[in-house]
């Protein structure tokens, strides 16, 4: 899996969550950042990165 790959899930995933209740999602791939607002005002930032498989 690559990073790209991941992002664009990861957007899906969070873009949809009723849970959440995201109103602000802001995605800047090269830094593997999101940054989202819920309804309530709660500010959240989440870093993906591709972690080194035990083998490499």
């Amino acid at each position: 899996m690559n990073l790209l790959y991941l992002m664009d899930t990861m957007f899906d995933l969070l873009n949809e969550s009723n849970n959440l209740n995201v109103i602000e999602l802001n995605e800047i791939e090269s830094s593997g950042l999101f940054y989202l607002t819920t309804a309530d005002g709660t500010k959240v930032e989440i870093k993906c990165s591709i972690l080194p498989s035990e083998h490499d």
